[in-house]
């Protein structure tokens, strides 16, 4: 089986990645950078994209470990908020929560919101592929969510899901975190841009980790 280092101190970010390859028989392994190359796996988050933020962080660890890496960057903007937590999305859902999202939005009628992922994926060789996806839909009034792993779910943790269990994609009812990690393989913002990184990581020569 193939392996690809991903460059994240988020354990269940490394699962749902795993998780794509094993649902699509990919077949490849995916391994956090950083418990191999420590700090040197690490980057700084800075951009006004999540492409920007990837592709920064990936040329920063390549051009330091010179072995292939994948990293990610999730986005979520909200219009009525000036497209705000934006960068922020993150720090801003482990420190504050989604509670204060929806304070934030409290008697707020425009509710439209996306979500975006990119994901960058260098190769031996240094080559850059650099894959995007989002999905638009609205913030809810309330949490929802059911019981799924944490990159689903708050079920387990406060902050597991992120945003999904605010975030109702265009055109359905439920929340993202009222889906099961199946249905977010068509549903998810993530999903897409696991898979399209994935598929160009089977298709390079077996590299040294």
């Amino acid at each position: 089986m193939k392996r690809i280092l991903l460059a994240t101190g988020n354990k269940f970010k490394l699962a749902q990645m795993q998780y794509v390859s094993d649902y699509f028989k990919i077949g490849v392994r995916v391994l956090p950078a950083r418990d191999i190359f420590g700090s040197l796996a690490k980057f700084d988050k800075l951009g006004k994209t999540p492409k920007d933020v990837a592709l920064r962080g990936a040329k920063m660890i390549y051009g330091k470990v010179k072995r292939p890496i994948v990293t990610e960057e999730t986005f979520l903007e909200v219009k009525s908020l000036n497209n705000f937590p934006g960068i922020k999305t993150i720090p801003f859902v482990k420190t504050k929560g989604r509670k204060a999202l929806l304070a934030m939005m409290a008697g707020e009628d425009k509710r439209d919101a996306v979500m975006k992922s990119a994901v960058t994926f260098i190769n031996v060789k240094g080559e850059v592929q650099t894959f995007t996806h989002k999905i638009e839909g609205r913030i809810a009034e309330e949490e929802r969510w059911n019981k799924g792993p944490l990159w689903v779910s708050p079920e387990e943790k406060d902050w597991g899901g992120w945003f999904n269990a605010v975030f109702i994609p265009k055109g359905k009812k439920k929340t993202l975190a009222e889906l099961t990690a199946e249905q977010l393989i068509q549903h998810g913002y993530r999903e897409k841009t696991f898979k399209k990184s994935l598929e160009a990581i089977k298709k390079e020569p077996e590299p040294e980790i």
